[in-house]
């Protein structure tokens, strides 16, 4: 339920073709093919573990057409990361270009925008995304994207704190501060999705499930304050989000044949 969470699924399941023989493609498509296969790597080995031979092997492509494209493995990184964050972005230029709606209105609907997303598309598709995503051997993909994601909301989210303190709404310190905070906070609740994951179907299933909700509940309370809301002001906009999380399946390990 991170900010990253809505739209990396969907990226994850790009365009990766892969074929016996070379072919040749529109430089575009060709691209698309790179990092669609380079993701498929760096969630099934981990990043560090991924070679560019990986890469070419997949996507039966030659070290020549690599590299025309790509300098380098971090620079297919961040061609990766830049593609599961244009959706986030694309999202979140839609509120930042709202110029009628209150301050209030527009932080509803940016805190809002992941649940809108979570419950339109393929929920149980991205929960074990997530759970992928979250593995050790990701680490350094997930972090990179988490600080892309950040860097990109920050604009966003200190224009609509500052546009409340202007209408008298929000009553802040320092407006870059609080939307560092808020946006920190948006991750402060992965631990316990992750947690509450990996118990469904066990026997802690329930106590994970109210451990979820008791960090949604304190993320948004503490959102509130830092805004110097009432209390129950801001909430994650899907109530029913800890529920549909633990009733949804978990993957089959695959076969050790």
């Amino acid at each position: 339920m991170g900010l990253y969470l809505q739209t990396a699924g969907r990226f994850a399941r790009g365009k990766c073709m892969k074929s016996t023989k070379r072919k040749n493609m529109p430089p575009e498509e060709r691209r698309a093919q790179l990092l669609g296969c380079a993701q498929m790597l760096f969630f099934s080995k981990g990043f560090e573990d991924t070679t560019i031979q990986d890469v070419l092997d997949m996507a039966s492509v030659s070290k020549g057409g690599f590299y025309h494209h790509f300098k380098s493995k971090d620079e297919l990184l961040f061609g990766v990361l830049d593609g599961m964050a244009e959706g986030v972005f694309s999202q979140m230029a839609v509120v930042a270009s709202d110029e009628t709606s209150s301050a209030l209105d527009l932080l509803h609907s940016f805190i809002h925008l992941r649940a809108n997303y979570l419950r339109e598309h393929d929920y149980p598709g991205q929960v074990e995304f997530f759970r992928v995503m979250n593995q050790d051997k990701n680490m350094v993909l997930l972090e990179q994207f988490k600080r892309r994601v950040r860097t990109g909301a920050m604009p966003v989210l200190t224009g609509i704190i500052q546009k409340g303190c202007d209408e008298g709404t929000f009553t802040v310190a320092d407006v870059d501060t609080a939307a560092e905070l808020i946006l920190f906070l948006s991750t402060f609740i992965d631990l316990a999705l992750l947690r509450a994951i990996e118990a469904r179907g066990t026997e802690t299933a329930d106590h994970a499930a109210e451990k979820l909700q008791a960090a949604i509940d304190m993320q948004f309370l503490t959102l509130d304050r830092v805004l110097g809301l009432p209390d129950g002001t801001t909430n994650f906009g899907w109530p029913e989000a800890v529920e549909v999380t633990m009733a949804t399946v978990p993957a089959t390990p695959p076969s050790a044949n």
